[in-house]
């Protein structure tokens, strides 16, 4: 089963496989690398990719994208900043925002004809599913493993939407990864001959994509690296130059004749895709002329930028943001520019010159390019899912993350619910730090009584956030802690015990955990104290987390029950079910387009060949029935392009009935005119053949050769004969024979000349070898040999004779 690496970026996605032991990249249905971000709801269905990219102007009021960017943020409702969508994310987003009635930031669309709100998480499940299906037509194999990466941005909300996206489209999420981590698997798994794990090498690894940017500092090591930090400034990225070129670029237009292309969404759209060109050329040149002819109400948007004007714009806010993050990445590490060993560069922006040369002076070194700059990231995610399934063997290497957040819990006696006061009187204990390896096994005491509840967080567990953990609910486990006093008391009131008496001191659970106890004593040679040692001590019950793969924080603590609960709603199944029908409706209306188109196509086909082609094979007292019956079908097209499927089936069928007939005649007599002449060649072939002097031939029997010769013979003159007649004959009339029948009575002489042929084949013996020549023999009295040959019994006696006579000589 092939695993997939899936980087979902804002601009593009990339997806990643491993195929003969190499990881390779998916093409899409256009043969590209790289998959443009974006889904487009049509009347009746959904496309993704290419195709709703290249409808992105067309149909830009319902085309979504981006929806990474906005998942699991508010409209400017949360009272942290960090959860609501930026300026940026409203500016770049063609489609309505709205908040649906959960309370999620949805894309407004109109689908089955209806306006609907689109909630960011199931268009991203409905992309993923797209990119899992293309991904499976590439590799020939079914894909359902898959890791995906994330901004280290997101929150926790934000990580359980993405694991709900994947397990939605039917596919298991291996695990969840920062961009960060991607990066550094796909560095460190290649270059282990060049690392040592006596002395680290620290790697500065820079990313800067459409929409954000990330910087990891880390220490790489032959066999592991860690991550000492990973910072993000979601919003600085290439949207945010093509958001200053188009800026730009529209400023003399405005002054010029009074009209703001970007207040517009689909003149924005326009703008939007010139700036990106020029963008792209300014990083290569100094200079970068642009145009659009008839932006607005007939007026052109032209104009030149060099790249010192762009620079200029770049050193205003971004390139001072940049290298804020920068050195603030460096002070959360710990590290000094001095303790760098290199800086590694991705991602679509660095290959701007300024850009470059920022990154440079603040680390005071070259970077290097040695990194894909376009799929590092999905790289290094389906590496992790090589190291993660059980159907690859790849060589383990470990990434070591720490925490960016300290990790706190706060605790109260029961189950709930619990009213605000209890909520606010809580301690907060502070379980980890920030800078703590993330895949340790974190451990707090309580004491507390069971039953008590434990509110686990990256933020303030007493209040809901986005970055809330799982809250756990603890009970007194029913098998309880084994004591040998108590065993030896009741084994002792047991022999005390007199007949009739009730126990009342051990119950039959007890005596039976008594016995196993003792067995499994007796078996292993481990003490009942170490065995059944609970997970508690004089300060209270010692509660241990952990967290998994797919970033979900679980609980366990000896002698306790732990039930669990999740702080957000996703509603995975639903997502699922809703993808389905979603699904079968898009295949339903992409067969009712093709069915559409392949009618129509047909009506422009048949006409075409009635004027050219076909025009003699169709009888001309049906010939106007014919083209009425076209003309019929194109009006109908037009004024039912919203027809069924079924209907669309039925109307092609009926059109087809009447055209079938002329089609076959007409390539009976092109079959004719291609191949008769070369029957003509087989036949007189075979015929000369039947008459000649080949010796397995002439083994036939004379008159069966005849037999032969005479059906040639007649083959041929039928064959003459209907050919001549069809001369006289008009084409539309049904034709006297096919090559098909030609073939087949041909191929039926043949056969029959073959079984002749194998059935008088001689066989022919080996000769045999001569005689080795004899001894001279005695010489025999003449009436001896006079009487040879005799029969054998007669020899055989002379034989014995004679060798007596020739003993007695001896004597």
């Amino acid at each position: 089963m092939p695993v997939l690496g899936i980087d979902v970026g804002s601009s593009t996605s990339t997806v990643a496989t491993i195929s003969r032991g190499a990881i390779d990249i998916v093409l899409n249905d256009v043969s590209q690398r790289y998959t443009p971000t974006c889904v487009s709801y049509g009347e009746y269905q959904r496309v993704f990719g290419e195709q709703a990219n290249t409808q992105i102007v067309s149909n830009f009021k319902n085309t979504c994208r981006g929806f990474l960017n906005i998942l699991g943020l508010n409209l400017n409702s949360d009272k942290d900043e960090n959860w609501n969508i930026t300026e940026l994310d409203k500016f770049f987003s063609s489609t309505p925002l709205v908040v649906d009635e959960k309370g999620q930031l949805s894309y407004q669309v109109t689908n089955a004809g209806k306006t609907v709100n689109v909630s960011a998480v199931s268009a991203l499940v409905g992309y993923v599913n797209y990119l899992t299906d293309l991904a499976e037509k590439y590799t020939g194999g079914v894909c359902r493993e898959v890791v995906m990466s994330y901004p280290s941005w997101f929150s926790e909300y934000q990580k359980s939407l993405l694991v709900a996206s994947v397990r939605a489209c039917g596919s298991n999420c291996l695990r969840l990864v920062s961009e960060g981590f991607a990066m550094a698997m796909d560095y460190g798994m290649y270059r282990i001959k060049q690392l040592n794990d006596e002395t680290a090498t620290t790697v500065a690894l820079v990313n800067i994509g459409h929409s954000h940017t990330t910087v990891a500092i880390v220490d790489f090591f032959a066999t592991y690296c860690v991550i000492l930090s990973e910072l993000s400034d979601r919003d600085l990225g290439g949207r945010y130059l093509e958001y200053l070129l188009m800026n730009e670029m529209c400023q003399e237009f405005n002054k010029k004749y009074k009209l703001d292309p970007l207040g517009n969404p689909k003149t924005r759209l326009k703008v939007e895709a010139t700036a990106s060109k020029v963008k792209r050329v300014l990083s290569a040149n100094s200079e970068s002329s642009y145009s659009l002819e008839c932006l607005m109400e007939d007026y052109d948007l032209n104009g030149n930028l060099k790249r010192e004007e762009f620079e200029v714009l770049c050193s205003r806010e971004f390139l001072p943001r940049l290298s804020e993050l920068l050195m603030c990445s460096l002070k959360v590490s710990g590290r000094t520019m001095e303790s760098i060993d290199s800086v590694e560069v991705v991602g679509g922006i660095t290959r701007v010159p300024c850009v470059q040369a920022l990154i440079s002076h603040v680390f005071d070194k070259p970077v290097s390019k040695t990194l894909n700059a376009d799929e590092s990231i999905a790289r290094g995610c389906v590496l992790q899912g090589a190291i993660n399934s059980k159907h690859y063997m790849v060589r383990k290497y470990n990434v070591i993350e720490k925490l960016s957040r300290p990790f706190t819990v706060t605790f109260l006696q029961g189950l709930g619910p619990f009213s605000q006061q209890q909520m606010h009187n809580a301690e907060i204990i502070t379980v980890a730090n920030v800078g703590t390896n993330y895949n340790e096994v974190f451990t707090v005491k309580v004491k507390l009584d069971p039953p008590f509840t434990v509110f686990t967080s990256f933020d303030d567990p007493r209040i809901t956030s986005k970055n809330q953990l799982q809250t756990f609910q603890y009970t007194l486990s029913q098998v309880t802690e084994y004591s040998p006093t108590r065993d030896k008391t009741n084994e002792k009131k047991g022999e005390e015990k007199k007949e009739g008496e009730e126990e009342v001191n051990m119950t039959e659970v007890e005596e039976y955990l008594s016995k196993v106890e003792k067995e499994l004593q007796q078996e292993t040679g481990r003490t009942n104290a170490n065995k059944n040692a609970l997970d508690r001590d004089a300060e209270g019950w010692i509660i241990k987390f952990k967290f998994d793969e797919t970033v979900n924080l679980f609980s366990f603590c000896k002698g306790l029950d732990v039930s669990v609960m999740s702080p957000f709603i996703l509603e995975t199944d639903k997502l699922s079910t809703n993808e389905t029908v979603q699904k079968k409706r898009d295949l339903h209306e992409t067969n009712r387009l093709r069915t559409l188109n392949d009618l129509e196509t047909y009506v422009y086909t048949v006409r075409d060949k009635l004027q050219t082609t076909h025009k003699d094979f169709v009888d001309p007292k049906n010939m106007n029935q014919v083209i009425d019956k076209l003309n019929e079908t194109e009006n109908w097209l037009y004024e039912n392009r919203t027809a069924t499927l079924e209907n669309l089936e039925k109307m092609y069928k009926t059109l087809t009935s009447h055209f079938d007939q002329v089609e076959n005649n007409y390539n009976v007599y092109l079959n004719k005119e291609q191949n008769l002449s070369a029957f003509f060649s087989r036949l007189s072939n075979l015929h000369q053949y039947s008459v000649g002097t080949d010796n397995s031939w002439l083994n036939v029997p004379e008159n069966e050769r005849a037999s032969i010769s005479n059906k040639l013979n007649m083959l041929s003159n039928n064959t003459m004969e209907l050919v001549e007649r069809e001369k006289n004959m008009p084409k539309y009339n049904n034709p006297l024979y096919t090559m098909e029948q030609l073939d087949q009575e041909l191929r039926n002489v043949k056969d029959e000349m073959d079984k002749l042929i194998k059935k008088h084949k001689v066989v022919e013996h080996p000769k045999s070898e001569p005689e080795p020549a004899k001894e001279p023999e005695v010489t025999e009295p003449e009436d001896v040999q006079k009487n040879e040959p005799e029969s054998q019994n007669q020899e055989t006696e002379m034989e014995v004779d004679d060798g007596k006579s020739q003993e007695e000589m001896a004597k």
